[in-house]
């Protein structure tokens, strides 16, 4: 069963009790009126009866009638007369002349002296009030009993009961028409949640719920498109995730499978065929670069598993040493790429490894001097402000598509992978840079554009001179 028709269930449940219940108290409430008003005058009457029967009973003692004081049928006939006309039934008895099983032995048999007494008595769906008192005559009790039709206020008790019954259904179905597009309305937005998690279920994790109440519901939408975006974050950052590492396993194994079949290849021939000797010195020429490519790429990976292992021991580093070593080792591969260098550093300290940090740089002026062809200039240069260490290294060479500079830094990734192997690259020196630079803290940006140029810019966190 749906919400919404929960809810519409039990309003109307609720609605029909609470009429139910309303309408019980009322009609009870003015059957309870009527009641006591018939009562009131019925036992109002039966006073007055007592107080006529006295005068009557006054009179003839002042006449000095004495012997018809006990005659009952003498003040019944008195009463009659004077009650010719009336609605009302007036019935004197003296003690005697009611025995059990007469009509109104039950009722006198609760009197008590001066006490009056009353009950209802039905038959065949007539209803009639009876009421009983005692008056003492000439050491007799006479019971005066005043009969008073009230089947008007059980039939008006029912017909309020018929036409409420009516007032009720019809209520009720319209309370139940007004819930239900009540209801609609107020679940509407639980179905429109309900439809973008299923959609989301299905694998859409882009999809947001746009509810604007802000009620219970416009909260749980707003938690909902909160957890939406962190679940489609985490998924890419996921999928980001695998894509790297089968492209780290299909880059490893090419890297892998193209050095071993140029040793396979060429350790086979020297095996199995005689060769000259200049054939015998190509071929073990191939044989020990390819295995020096190979080593030099295990190391780069033990590198960066270390790396990830271990952490580093910081010291203060003065930035124009730290340029001028990295600009001596650099030096003869520029000289030999027919490559121009020059650096410009500024007076900052910073915090980390000497050794590790010209790796760095060291890397990222080899990759310039490739990109850069053999011509044209590289600059090496270091800056500082509001306590940032800015160190770059730009080319005017042949710059990084903008798609590919996200992956520059994976493991074995390589722009021109044929002009790389050329040089002996295996795309593991930006991976490696990478990781030392974000062990230092530092923040690695690449700025660059096709035939243009590249600026890759390392930030640190300056320090003080004198800081330990």
């Amino acid at each position: 069963m749906k919400f919404r028709q929960k809810v519409l269930i039990c309003n109307i449940i609720f609605v029909a009790i609470a009429f139910a219940v309303s309408g019980y108290l009322l009609i009870r409430y003015n059957y309870q009126m009527n009641m006591d008003r018939v009562c009131t005058s019925a036992l109002e009457e039966n006073q007055l009866l007592r107080t006529t029967i006295e005068g009557d009973v006054a009179n003839r003692i002042l006449q000095g009638d004495y012997e018809s004081l006990s005659d009952v049928n003498l003040l019944r006939e008195g009463i009659e007369r004077k009650l010719e006309g009336t609605q009302t039934e007036v019935y004197l008895y003296r003690e005697e002349e009611l025995e059990e099983g007469s009509p109104f032995y039950a009722l006198v048999q609760e009197l008590e002296a001066a006490q009056k007494m009353y009950t209802i008595q039905e038959n065949n769906g007539q209803y009639q009030l009876l009421c009983a008192s005692i008056l003492g005559i000439e050491n007799a009790d006479i019971y005066i009993i005043n009969v008073k039709d009230m089947t008007e206020v059980y039939d008006s008790m029912n017909r309020q009961i018929d036409y409420y019954r009516i007032i009720m259904i019809v209520a009720v179905l319209v309370c139940s028409v007004v819930m239900y597009f009540i209801s609609l309305y107020l679940t509407r937005s639980i179905k429109t949640l309900t439809k973008v998690t299923g959609e989301m279920a299905r694998g859409d994790y882009s999809v947001r719920c746009r509810i604007r109440s802000r009620d219970e519901i416009g909260e749980l939408s707003r938690y909902y498109n909160k957890m939406a975006g962190a679940v489609e974050h985490h998924v890419e950052a996921l999928q980001e995730e695998n894509r790297r590492r089968e492209d780290f396993v299909a880059n490893f194994t090419h890297e892998l499978k193209t050095p071993l079949t140029a040793v396979i290849g060429y350790s086979d021939m020297l095996r199995s065929k005689h060769m000259s000797e200049e054939n015998i010195q190509i071929a073990a020429d191939y044989i020990f670069s390819e295995g020096k490519r190979l080593e030099t790429m295990s190391m780069k990976l033990f590198d960066l598993i270390l790396l990830g292992k271990t952490g580093i021991e910081k010291r203060r580093i003065y930035v124009p040493d730290l340029l001028e070593a990295v600009g001596s080792s650099a030096a003869p591969i520029m000289a030999e790429r027919n490559v121009v260098l020059r650096v410009r550093d500024c007076d900052a300290w910073i915090m980390g490894d000497k050794d590790l940090l010209r790796t760095v740089f060291i890397n990222m002026l080899d990759n310039a001097s490739k990109a850069s062809g053999g011509k044209g200039v590289v600059v090496l240069r270091a800056r500082h402000k509001s306590s940032v260490v800015l160190i770059e290294v730009e080319d005017h060479g042949c710059g990084i598509p903008k798609d590919e500079l996200k992956k520059i830094t994976e493991a074995f990734y390589m722009v021109d992978k044929s002009r790389s192997r050329k040089s002996g690259g295996a795309g593991l020196g930006l991976t490696l840079a990478s990781k030392i630079i974000e062990l230092h803290g530092g923040k690695l940006k690449i700025q660059s554009e096709v035939d243009v140029g590249t600026c890759m810019q390392v930030f640190f966190r300056e320090v003080p001179s004198d800081a330990s």
